[in-house]
């Protein structure tokens, strides 16, 4: 267990770049898509494993479930008229508030899954006392179970995506010292090269994921292989050669649930208004989903002040006096 306030510059900068690649990701013309779902989110659990603190229950609901719950009432609220325009009644309001509280599939701001799956993980981990190796020992047969029954829909509240989630989150926990000891100048080099060179061996192994012929039992397993591969590359490159600090990086790395909850709205947005202008969304250049992702990570960067000056409980922090 952690209590001490270290902030680790790397782990900011990583977390920052997680984040563009989830704009990117859900801007869906990318042809990076199946790259990029391929260990975005593992990563942000293997993160938040290596960030691991023991807190009260009220203390993570007020960090993760109650931002939750308020970003996905103000995506309601906002999406109500197109929806209405879209369905002709209002019976998608019961649906989407029913999946608000009691979720079987994406709620309808549907990054913050993670948000609540990360506050059934923690509250695992807390149940077991903090016992991460028994979390992992059990979080991995349970998926084991659930490759060998084939089950692959989430279930009520995310659980088999909790239960994945639980396996990288603890082995962020037992890489902690690993990642965040001290090296010098000459060891950074080769902690560089390795995270690039694993970096290289994950896009390899990705481009040919999809013309493998996996038997259904082993897809999954080898999808978790090929993310561990992709996190571990990611977390190297950014230790040895992205360790400077950034105040900008840091604010943004801490108002990382601003950007997760309100990116799905800009993406909406951008995307009526291509409509409304007469063209097309989708299959885009790289280089332009690059360039709309970037535009509207600066968007939801800009909101971060405000909402932490005015509305800090959206993000889940205290409101300073």
């Amino acid at each position: 267990m952690r209590t001490n306030a270290l902030r680790y510059h790397w782990i900011d900068n990583i977390k920052v770049f997680a984040l563009f690649l989830v704009v990117l990701g859900h801007i869906g013309t990318s042809s990076l898509h199946h790259i990029i779902y391929g260990f975005h989110m593992p990563l942000f659990f293997l993160l938040s494993g290596m960030l691991h603190k023991d807190k009260p229950v009220a203390d993570m609901f007020k960090r993760l479930v109650i931002p939750y719950i308020l970003f996905n009432v103000i995506y309601l609220a906002l999406e109500s008229p197109w929806l209405y325009r879209q369905y002709g009644n209002v019976d998608f309001l019961l649906r989407d508030i029913r999946g608000i509280v009691y979720p079987t599939e994406h709620p309808i701001d549907y990054p913050t899954w993670f948000l609540l799956s990360l506050f059934e993980i923690k509250l695992i981990v807390k149940g077991l006392r903090d016992n991460i190796r028994l979390a992992f020992a059990i979080s991995v047969v349970l998926i084991a179970i659930c490759c060998i029954l084939d089950i692959n829909h989430d279930g009520p509240f995310f659980i088999k995506n909790t239960l994945i989630g639980l396996s990288y989150y603890c082995m962020g926990h037992l890489l902690y010292h690993v990642f965040t000891g001290n090296i010098n100048a000459e060891k950074r080099y080769v902690v560089c090269i390795s995270g690039g060179g694993i970096i290289v061996l994950y896009l390899i192994a990705m481009m040919q994921f999809d013309s493998c012929v996996w038997n259904e039992s082993m897809k999954q397993p080898m999808q978790f292989v090929y993310s561990i591969i992709g996190c571990l590359g990611m977390l190297l490159l950014f230790k040895g050669c992205f360790n400077l600090h950034s105040a900008i990086l840091e604010k943004c790395s801490i108002g990382a649930v601003a950007i997760i909850g309100l990116h799905p709205l800009l993406i909406q947005y951008c995307r009526r208004a291509v409509v409304l202008m007469g063209g097309s969304w989708g299959d885009y250049p790289v280089m332009i989903d690059m360039l709309i992702a970037a535009i509207i990570m600066l968007l939801c960067m800009l909101t971060i002040p405000f909402i932490v000056k005015y509305f800090p409980l959206l993000i889940g922090l205290k409101r300073k006096v």
